[in-house]
């Protein structure tokens, strides 16, 4: 699957893919009628960059993924 694996704390929040802090929100939501994927955009409150993370469920399964930018 494209894109890069995420990095989650023991307690499952994610980690910023640039800084590693734990400052993300979501600032948009894209998803299509009848597609197995939902794109979220996020912003890190420490180091300003805007990421994009797929939650994508297909085949019985879930993965979450960095979308390449």
């Amino acid at each position: 699957m494209p894109g890069a694996s995420l990095e989650l704390d023991p307690e499952g929040q994610l980690h910023c893919p640039r800084c590693r802090a734990l400052t993300l929100e979501v600032a948009g939501i894209d998803q299509m009628d009848g597609m197995p994927w939902v794109n979220h955009a996020l912003v890190c409150r420490s180091c300003g960059i805007t990421s994009r993370l797929a939650l994508v469920g297909a085949f019985g399964r879930t993965v979450l993924r960095w979308l390449d930018d």
